[in-house]
């Protein structure tokens, strides 16, 4: 974890390492070939900041990790799948610098590794037992898929407007930041008023997180960012 991470996460920084194991134990499968498929997707150690928005979400309430670090690792899970099965239906060959998953297998073999991830993440959102919180993530899971088939959908069609456009990534990537921190207000038992605060929050932090990224696809230099 970089410096800037560690000043960002705070007090839940060291308690991201949790993720990172059970993501690792993700990857213990007998089948050498999907081992090496998921080596590949969850190999490079980004941002983490779902799971790092789901644990300072904790640190509001009833801060157990028990529950908080399976929820994070599910939205991590669920975001990497997505991104996996995106670069199939758009046919990517990069992301961030590396090769996608699909440049290196196969679009068969990179979709039934996406639904291997998404799989594993439905399994570990079922450890926070807790219903509501189960219930956010197969929301969140819809709400992203909504907004793909809209973008797929959109291509090239320049009279959509900047309403559109706020509708679709509010699907596409807020919904998940959002999810992320009401899911994490729950698990520590927030009242109702914490809950919708750290959800509108995440939420809009997830907007501004999508709209910027947006941006340096146009203004950002390809080299630097490796996209």
């Amino acid at each position: 974890m970089t410096q800037t991470q560690m000043s960002l996460y705070g007090p839940v920084a060291e308690d991201l390492i949790l993720v990172e194991d059970l993501l690792e134990s993700v990857k213990r499968v007998d089948l050498a070939p999907l081992r090496l498929m998921l080596d590949h997707a969850l190999a490079p150690r980004g941002k983490r900041l779902r799971p790092a928005l789901v644990l300072l979400a904790g640190t509001f309430g009833d801060y157990n990790l028990n529950r908080l670090v399976p929820l994070g690792t599910a939205i991590e899970l669920l975001h990497t799948a997505s991104l996996v099965h995106d670069d199939v239906v758009d046919g990517a060959t990069s992301r961030r610098g590396r090769p996608t998953a699909n440049a290196v297998f196969d679009n068969a073999l990179t979709v039934l590794l996406g639904d291997f991830m998404f799989a594993n993440a439905a399994e570990m959102v079922t450890r926070t037992g807790s219903l509501p919180v189960t219930r956010l993530f197969a929301l969140a899971l819809m709400k992203m898929t909504n907004g793909e088939l809209d973008q797929d959908s959109a291509a090239f069609d320049v009279g959509r407007d900047v309403q559109h456009y706020l509708w679709r990534i509010g699907g596409k990537t807020a919904a998940l930041f959002g999810h992320s921190t009401q899911g994490g207000a729950l698990l520590a038992g927030c009242n109702e008023g914490q809950v919708e605060a750290l959800r509108s929050y995440g939420y809009n932090l997830g907007m501004a997180f999508q709209i910027v990224d947006d941006i340096l696809d146009f203004t950002g230099d390809e080299a630097e960012m490796g996209k």
